[in-house]
């Protein structure tokens, strides 16, 4: 709703505000918690987190999946069932997910393009003007719609290249050596 009411500029400031608070204080407690903590005599409390934590993703993951078609609750049930079966297995790489997710990602995106042309797709779609129906009036979802995305086009590509730019720094140093001691 920020950018619904600040634009491009008052969103992601908006996000920078939210989001930065909790960015440090979580780095900062994974860079000192074992100078406080002994990591073989945790503390009690701490021992409930991990679990606590599954269950509300898993709790978001349930309303997210109601939301969903056939297809997409599928893809996703998928995707969560790979996600977890890679980590913490004794044959699996621990950096194999690097590229298992973007398979997943590719994966997912190019079923669901050939499940737009089946005669019976699983999904549910919305048909797209062609060019043979003419111009096309903007209907009134389409409009608030616009609006409550709260950019214009030019905000969106500016955005795409700023993160363009940081994959590409990203990617530079990595290939230049730069060894992240975290």
């Amino acid at each position: 709703t920020a950018a619904t009411h600040g634009g491009a500029l008052g969103g992601s400031i908006a996000f920078l505000m939210w989001n930065l608070p909790g960015f440090v204080v979580l780095t900062a407690a994974s860079l000192f918690l074992y100078d406080i903590i002994d990591p073989s005599n945790p503390p009690i409390w701490l021992l409930g987190v991990p679990p606590a934590a599954v269950a509300l993703i898993f709790k978001a993951f349930y309303g997210f999946a109601l939301k969903l078609d056939t297809l997409g609750a599928a893809l996703a049930m998928g995707t969560s069932a790979v996600s977890v079966l890679i980590n913490h297995d004794e044959n699996i790489p621990s950096n194999s997910s690097q590229f298992v997710y973007p398979v997943l990602l590719f994966g997912g995106g190019l079923l669901t393009f050939l499940d737009t042309y089946r005669s019976k797709p699983i999904g549910t779609y919305s048909k797209l003007p062609g060019l043979d129906d003419g111009p096309v009036e903007q209907t009134a979802f389409d409009r608030k719609l616009g609006y409550k995305i709260g950019m214009e086009i030019h905000h969106g590509i500016f955005m795409f290249l700023f993160w363009l730019v940081l994959l590409v720094g990203s990617i530079t140093l990595i290939g230049r050596g730069y060894d992240n001691k975290y």
